[in-house]
């Protein structure tokens, strides 16, 4: 059995060298060389050398721990409060850190009127499937009165929907309503930061 596996690891490096040579070769065509088709096989070679070092670079963090902690990213949010209701716009997202090995994410944005001991102001945008820099432009909206929303904490985090498992979070903002005229539309990134989650 081990004879086998070497014979067969010798010819496959022998039939490699000749396949490189091959390749070599084909390369000294100006035909072949400006060719789009082969423009298109080696951007897509390139583009999975580039994914390959991504997955090694995200798996080594997993083995060691580092993964867990690592939050990163920007959210740009817009919101005003008018006619008796905060709208929260979530705009979008930049730069995402995956968790998952497979350095992707379905990242989903979720927000709160803190404190909130019963979940009844959980908010949350749709899903979006393998994408670290989603856009949502999705309102959410809060009926409240101004005064008291000024006493409350907006909190808005990025989450990673894990249909098989449980949500992964990815970063979060807290904006405080008191410190803004919110008649007045304010709309900004925000650095997505880790956070005591009060929900």
């Amino acid at each position: 059995m081990l004879v086998g596996r070497s014979e067969i690891r010798a010819v496959a490096l022998k039939r490699r060298k000749e396949l490189d040579d091959f390749i070599v070769s084909l390369m000294k065509s100006q035909e072949i060389s400006n060719s789009e088709i082969l423009y298109t096989f080696l951007h897509s070679f390139i583009r999975d050398e580039q994914d390959s070092v991504r997955f090694a670079d995200i798996l080594m963090q997993h083995e060691t721990g580092q993964l867990r902690n690592r939050v990163g990213g920007e959210l740009k949010l817009s919101y005003q409060f008018r006619r008796g209701c905060l709208n929260l716009l979530v705009m979008h997202a930049r730069n995402l850190v995956p968790r998952r090995i497979q350095g992707t994410a379905d990242p989903y944005v979720k927000s709160y009127l803190l404190p909130d001991s019963n979940k009844s102001t959980k908010r949350k945008t749709r899903v979006a499937r393998k994408n670290l820099n989603p856009t949502y432009n999705q309102t959410l909206t809060y009926e409240m009165p101004l005064n008291e929303l000024q006493q409350k904490v907006l909190q808005v985090t990025v989450w990673d929907n894990d249909a098989m498992g449980v949500n992964v979070y990815l970063g979060g903002v807290n904006i405080y309503p008191s410190t803004h005229d919110l008649t007045v539309e304010v709309t900004r990134w925000h650095e997505l930061k880790e956070l005591g989650l009060g929900m």
